[in-house]
């Protein structure tokens, strides 16, 4: 047991972690905790118990054989220190009716979709092939359009011809309030 002083800063109430609860937590300076309500008193967790309930239930409905992977880029709250909901923001619908419709339209409606798209099918063995690892990065394909620059020397000369023209009308500037 860590006992914990709450002390007084300004108007706020604060409590300091000393470097054992910080490695019971699994957590370094800068992370984000959340103390949450539970049957025995109040938990303090570096995981957002309203993420873990999600993805317990994404867990629920993954299919054995291929898994419908998807690049969240919102899960519906904010992400500043106060992480209030936004429900409109949210990706999590769209995966859950995703995934509920697959037994009705079958594999092959969502294994048409590319891997450049933001939820696409990864056999089984393949996620196995890697580890288990579900970072979206290790299945999604990335298309990279190449960039194309003028020579420096053209971009030089195009900067010398604006620097003409700014000089050209800083001078009339000053004939115009002389």
């Amino acid at each position: 047991m860590i006992a914990l002083e709450i002390k007084t800063i300004g108007n706020a109430a604060t409590v300091t972690l000393p470097p054992q609860a910080l490695a019971l937590l699994n957590a370094k300076v800068g992370d984000t905790l959340y103390l949450s309500a539970a049957p025995e008193g109040v938990l303090l967790s570096p995981y957002s118990p309203e993420l873990t309930r999600q993805m317990q239930a994404a867990e629920e409905i993954m299919r054995e054989d291929q898994d419908v992977l998807r690049e969240i880029c919102a899960d519906g709250f904010s992400l500043n220190d106060k992480h209030t909901p936004q429900p409109d923001k949210s990706d999590l619908p769209d995966i859950l009716t995703r995934w509920q419709a697959l037994p009705a339209q079958g594999h092959d409606a969502e294994a048409e979709r590319k891997r450049t798209e933001q939820n696409f099918l990864v056999p089984k063995a393949e996620i196995a092939g890697n580890d288990y690892d579900l970072s979206i990065n290790r299945h999604k394909e990335f298309e990279y359009e190449a960039v194309e620059y003028d020579p420096p020397q053209v971009i030089l000369e195009r900067l010398a011809k604006l620097d003409e023209e700014i000089a050209e009308g800083r001078k009339e500037l000053v004939e115009m309030l002389a």
